[in-house]
């Protein structure tokens, strides 16, 4: 889950000493003299704020490159291929905390890990993605490979509806 292990890092930091900006966008950054110096924006008070920092991490995700582009003015002959890893969220079906790792016939390894509980988090789908971040969601034919996946390892059998939640990153 991408925003849980946002928030889990933003509170750690935050526990080491870090100040934790929310709705806060960078709007631009620049080397200077060996060191970053970072604009930002605060969404909800139009708040701005300048940093400066020996370091820069763009931690976009599938927008990196835009980030590049729109804050750091810069375009990188780098690309970043996008893909799409989907995951299920079915009821546990298994006793014990124990996680699973299994390798499918296409040789992708598969993760079954108890999730919140008495639910299973069951992943992970590896597909090329051309369209928009914001729009990539877990299609059916990804939902029925981590089913199979899954069936093939364990006498309970998983059904599509046992699917609860899909999510794809």
């Amino acid at each position: 889950d991408d925003a849980r292990l946002v928030v889990l890092n933003a509170l750690d930091a935050a526990e080491r000493g870090a100040e934790v900006l929310t709705r806060t966008a960078a709007t631009s950054a620049r080397r200077e003299d060996g060191a970053w110096t970072v604009e930002t924006k605060n969404a909800l008070t139009g708040e701005t704020r300048t940093f400066r920092a020996r370091c820069l991490v763009n931690c976009a995700g599938p927008w990196v490159m835009d980030v590049i582009g729109r804050v750091a003015g810069s375009n990188s002959p780098r690309n970043v291929r996008l893909v799409k890893g989907s995951h299920i969220i079915v009821p546990k079906f298994w006793n014990g905390n124990n996680a699973y790792l299994v390798q499918n016939h296409d040789k992708r390894v598969i993760f079954i890990n108890p999730y919140e509980g008495d639910k299973a988090l069951i992943g992970t789908t590896d597909i090329a993605y051309e369209g928009r971040a914001e729009d990539v969601a877990a299609d059916e034919a990804e939902i029925d490979y981590l089913i199979a996946a899954v069936n093939r390892y364990f006498k309970e059998k998983l059904r599509r509806g046992d699917v609860i939640h899909s999510f794809s990153g």
